[in-house]
């Protein structure tokens, strides 16, 4: 259980784990990109007369407020789990500003310690640090930090090897405090986090199974699950709505006649056909068997998800059916096989609501399911989209008898 916990640390990102406290993540690139463009903005001023080249600083700025800009666009609410490529290409339109300050600053005589460019670099990777992991904040860390060193060297290099390397330290000084601050950031938060998601699901099991098992007797264990549906009790209903009455009919006639063998054979027929079909549906179908709900699944990939993901998923459709704003008729889900194994669904509906209300009413959505799915995104509008992909499960391995 630590090994798991020290993994997730460094592979989940803080949204991952707590999407509630990120939801309104953007707004953290905005502030930022504005501290940035405001130190830089400063700093070009008050040192006009000192630039090799002033006009390329303000250039400069520009490369910076696309990249606050980027950052709050890739980690929308509604956008997926901000992906290597994106976060990269961030930090490369950052990079690109820096170059560019580096070119006005060659041979000027703005001291390297006053140069504004690295900490805005700095800024810009610490932007990243809510929706990235430990892992990757560390790999974006490295290629960041050669990239600014070599560009230091360039801008205040001399023929002094020592006082070259001294400078480029002292300019890569403020995107070094800000690597270490996001590695140490995610890791600790993940890793708090998870702690403490872990201890509620056990005391929660805990006072469950104690509330439910009679002082003493021995607790249940919890189920394996099958690929073989249980009929709902609706089509037991139905089963017995057929066939008790049959059955009756014989036990007060005591004779069975061959129409009774005709219609017993017809019944059998008739059941047979109606528990294939209820157990060759998925737990989705089930669902949507007597509500206006749509299920594309033909390959049962429904019944692949583990308990907290059906709990999430049944959730959110049982309250988009029951809400009067959602066009029940357009109720849509597809589930389709992906070549890792995983499972990528879409969820479709219909809401008639203005973009305001419309994201309200769909936050809650949101939130459901980003704790137990991975990849959601939604597209706006009256026709919403939910994207997400499922993980695949992997299969808990039983010893092997002659091992032990």
């Amino acid at each position: 259980m630590r090994r798991e916990q020290l993994g997730r640390a460094w592979t989940r990102s803080p949204r991952q784990v707590d999407p509630l406290s990120w939801f309104t993540g953007p707004w953290i690139a905005v502030t930022m990109g504005i501290v940035s463009a405001a130190q830089a903005v400063l700093t070009t001023l008050v040192f006009w007369e000192r630039w090799t080249l002033p006009t390329l600083q303000l250039a400069a700025i520009m490369f910076f407020v696309a990249a606050a800009a980027l950052t709050a666009a890739a980690t929308r609410a509604d956008r997926a789990d901000l992906s290597v490529a994106r976060g990269a290409g961030v930090l490369a339109v950052a990079i690109g500003g820096l170059a560019l300050s580096a070119a006005g600053s060659a041979g000027g005589s703005v001291p390297v310690e006053l140069w504004w460019a690295p900490t805005a670099v700095g800024i810009a990777l610490g932007s990243l640090s809510p929706f990235i992991s430990a892992r990757r904040a560390l790999g974006y860390a490295g290629a960041t930090l050669a990239a600014a060193a070599l560009l230091a060297v360039y801008a205040y290099g001399d023929d002094s090897i020592l006082s070259s390397v001294g400078s480029a330290l002292i300019a890569v000084s403020p995107i070094v405090i800000a690597a270490v601050g996001s590695v140490v950031f995610c890791s600790t938060l993940v890793a708090r986090t998870s702690r403490m998601q872990a201890q509620s699901q056990s005391t929660s099991a805990s006072a469950s199974t104690s509330t439910l098992a009679p002082a003493g007797e021995p607790r249940a264990q919890p189920e394996t699950r099958t690929s073989v549906s249980r009929p709902p009790s609706a089509t037991i209903a139905r089963v017995g709505a057929q066939t008790v009455p049959f059955l009756r009919d014989i036990a007060n006639a005591g004779v069975i006649t061959d129409a009774d063998r005709t219609r017993a054979a017809h019944l059998a027929r008739e059941l047979r056909v109606e528990l294939v079909t209820t157990a060759c549906r998925s737990w989705l179908d089930v669902l949507a068997h007597d509500t206006a709900l749509v299920v594309s699944d033909p390959a049962r990939l429904a019944d692949g998800m583990n308990d907290d993901q059906r709990a999430a998923l049944r959730g959110v459709l049982q309250d988009m059916l029951a809400n009067s704003v959602v066009d029940r008729e357009s109720l849509l889900i597809e589930l389709r096989a992906q070549a890792d194994g995983a499972t990528e669904v879409a969820l479709s509906l219909e809401v008639d609501l203005p973009e305001g209300r419309r994201v309200a009413m769909l936050a809650p959505y949101y939130l459901t399911l980003k704790d137990t799915v991975e990849d959601l995104a939604w597209t706006d509008g009256r026709s919403v989209r939910f994207t997400f992909r499922i993980p695949q499960v992997p299969t808990p391995q039983t010893p092997s008898p002659l091992s032990s």
